[in-house]
């Protein structure tokens, strides 16, 4: 289920940094909160019926997005991005040891983006990293 993998991704450790998902996934986000993960509510998913018996896949793309300083901090990007390419190294190893989420979920692609991130307005509030893992859940 979709909520095992949610929950799988939000215990997965990434370094010391708090994650927020399922009934804890506030949109408020205060100073002293970041920096913080953030599973956004699923909202893209396809399936398929693999013809071999009855076999069938769900694959799910699940934002799991850290917000680490809000853009009015600091210089700049410049100021944060070592530190948030040291936490996507961290993902990557955290990745590497949990291809397999809630038994059913194998992670089978991800993408990383580093940069402003829009958060509750239309403008970048956070400097940040948006990861999306797609993952596959057979059913």
């Amino acid at each position: 289920m979709i909520t095992d993998i949610i929950t799988a991704v939000g215990e997965m450790a990434i370094g010391d940094t708090v994650c927020r998902y399922l009934d804890t996934a506030k949109m408020d986000v205060a100073a002293g909160d970041l920096p913080v993960r953030i599973i956004v509510p699923v909202t893209e998913a396809a399936g398929e019926f693999v013809a071999i018996g009855n076999l069938s896949a769900i694959e799910w793309r699940i934002h799991d997005v850290l917000l680490y300083a809000a853009v009015t901090q600091g210089s700049g990007i410049h100021q944060f991005t070592s530190e948030m390419a040291t936490y996507i190294e961290q993902y990557i190893t955290a990745l590497k040891a949990n291809r397999v989420f809630a038994t059913t979920g194998v992670l089978v692609g991800w993408e990383f983006r580093m940069g402003p991130i829009a958060w509750s307005s239309p403008t970048p509030d956070y400097w940040g990293v948006d990861i999306a893992l797609v993952i596959e859940e057979h059913i």
